[in-house]
């Protein structure tokens, strides 16, 4: 799955269970508008923690970091 993550940390777009480009095959392009953030995990991930464009926040590292009031996962 591909995540497109705004300044806000929000997901804003997602693509899923996207199969790996081959060396062979013109790979597709995405790009979703307002993302600051491109987040590239294991297929079937956006549905196994019910991730929702415009619901959703992801928080990673520096970047993106949790707010310090936020419960820990």
């Amino acid at each position: 799955d591909i995540f497109w993550i705004d300044a806000d940390c929000r997901v804003v777009a997602i693509e899923k269970n996207l199969p790996p480009c081959t060396k062979a095959a013109v790979c597709p392009e995405y790009q979703p508008a307002r993302a600051r953030y491109v987040l590239e995990t294991r297929a079937g991930l956006a549905d196994a923690f019910h991730i929702l464009p415009g619901q959703s926040r992801i928080y990673f590292g520096k970047l993106c970091p949790k707010p310090a009031g936020l419960a820990a996962d």
